[in-house]
């Protein structure tokens, strides 16, 4: 009986330590010669994890390990886009051909995490249209400091309250508000600039 339960225990910490990612969807309006890749974003290899053909459904399913939790790039038709995974999650994405993966719908283990980055790319980029970028980068020391504090309040108070509402996992909380710093300080080195 104690082979039995020690055999249990080690099954479910190796299914709960996977790192393999499942991915099924559906793209409609998806050519049969068009692939669905996954590359690791935050990583040195451009290497797809995986290639997965659509069937003439536009139906698409396939299952790659993970290196890590974190960003991966999408990439369809020639087009990409960002989506956030974790080790052992099943994922499911659809979209529209016209638009994918510019804009598409996850659901399954992926979700919350994912409308967490889709929502605050949306506020970003209503937000970023307020700023005449060129205007920004030519004003006095002082008074760039103080848009670009009011920019980083701004946008941290966006992540945090979207966060709340999504239930985003720490990590990709973490990893946009590390996004937010390095686009703030890649401003700040073009402001240096002029």
């Amino acid at each position: 009986m104690k082979k039995y339960l020690l055999l249990l225990l080690l099954a479910i910490s190796f299914v709960s330590c996977s790192k393999k990612v499942e991915v099924t969807g559906k793209v409609t309006g998806g050519s049969t010669l068009e692939r669905i890749e996954f590359i690791e974003g935050s990583g040195v290899a451009t290497l797809p994890l995986i290639n997965i053909g659509l069937d003439k459904d536009g139906k698409f399913s396939g299952s790659f390990d993970a290196p890590k939790d974190g960003i991966y790039v999408l990439s369809y038709g020639g087009k990409q886009n960002l989506i956030y995974l974790k080790g052992g999650e099943k994922v499911n994405i659809s979209g529209n051909a016209q638009n994918f993966p510019m804009e598409y719908v996850v659901t399954g283990d992926a979700k919350a995490n994912n409308d967490f980055l889709k929502q605050t790319q949306r506020f970003l980029q209503s937000y970023a249209q307020k700023f005449n970028m060129q205007e920004l980068v030519t004003k006095k020391e002082p008074e760039f400091l103080k848009a670009i504090q009011k920019i980083e309040t701004d946008l941290s108070k966006n992540i945090d309250e979207v966060a709340k509402t999504t239930k985003a996992d720490s990590d990709v909380i973490q990893w946009k508000k590390n996004d937010l710093a390095s686009t703030l300080l890649n401003v700040m080195a073009q402001y240096k600039l002029n």
